[in-house]
């Protein structure tokens, strides 16, 4: 069963996330989708619901690996561990895109460095959010 204080830095993970991901998508790349916009669905076609379903999803999961997972809980260790989520996960969604897709390399860079990004400041949120603790409330 998850926890209170688990959800809670789950749900802040979540909200940070949407609004980074809007900050990164929406604003800094617009233009090189713009660029590439046959690639991409239509603006009324985007499957918003989903995508915030898959978001909820994965913010749980990096935050139940990290509440069940890591041991020494505090913001140096959910800052190393935000480092290797955003290596590997920003790996795949910049650079294994890269390889399929036919985008610019300044796009699949931007993808792993904003994955990164993101993935430090989810590490920095359940580092402060879930420290280790005496109590069983966590």
């Amino acid at each position: 069963m998850i926890r209170p204080r688990t959800f809670v830095a789950a749900l802040a993970v979540f909200v940070t996330w949407q609004a980074f991901d809007f900050l990164l998508h929406e604003v800094l790349l617009a233009d090189m989708y713009e660029e590439t916009a046959h690639l991409w669905r239509k603006e009324d076609e985007i499957k918003l619901g989903l995508m915030a379903l898959v978001t909820a999803l994965e913010a749980l999961c990096f935050t139940g690996i990290y509440a069940w997972f890591v041991g020494q809980k505090n913001i140096l260790s959910g800052l190393f561990y935000g480092l290797l989520f955003g290596i590997g996960t920003g790996s795949v969604f910049g650079f294994g895109l890269y390889t399929v897709m036919p985008v610019e390399e300044q796009l699949a860079t931007a993808w792993f460095a904003g994955t990164l990004v993101r993935a430090l400041v989810a590490g920095a949120i359940v580092g402060l959010i879930l420290p280790n603790r005496t109590d069983t409330a966590n």
